[in-house]
């Protein structure tokens, strides 16, 4: 059985000539009994596939020199296409919140 992790996603990037709102590439720490790894650059389509084979993903803040874990990640299809997204609203766009962008 494949192990199973927690990730937190601190940032995303964007195509900036793209208005669709889709992420290109997220910046994730792994996260175990509440400290955090090294950060690690994950595609869109790697963190999908990573969803889906049962990994969970949560935004992450920094708050007072701490990370603090908030929204769960999730995959959502729409027309039969994915999103990523903390609200699965019907929009056809990733959605993660207020992360900052890189």
């Amino acid at each position: 059985m494949k192990n199973v992790y927690d990730y937190g996603i601190y940032a995303v990037h964007y195509d900036k000539n793209d208005k669709s709102n889709i992420i290109q590439f997220t910046k994730v720490c792994f996260i175990k009994n509440n400290n955090v790894s090294m950060p690690i650059e994950f595609s869109r389509d790697f963190l999908i596939a990573d969803i889906e084979d049962g990994n969970k993903y949560y935004t992450m803040y920094k708050k007072n020199n701490r990370w603090e874990k908030k929204e769960c990640v999730n995959i959502k299809y729409i027309n039969g296409n994915p999103y990523v997204k903390i609200n699965l609203n019907n929009l056809e766009s990733d959605e993660l919140g207020e992360l900052p962008e890189y």
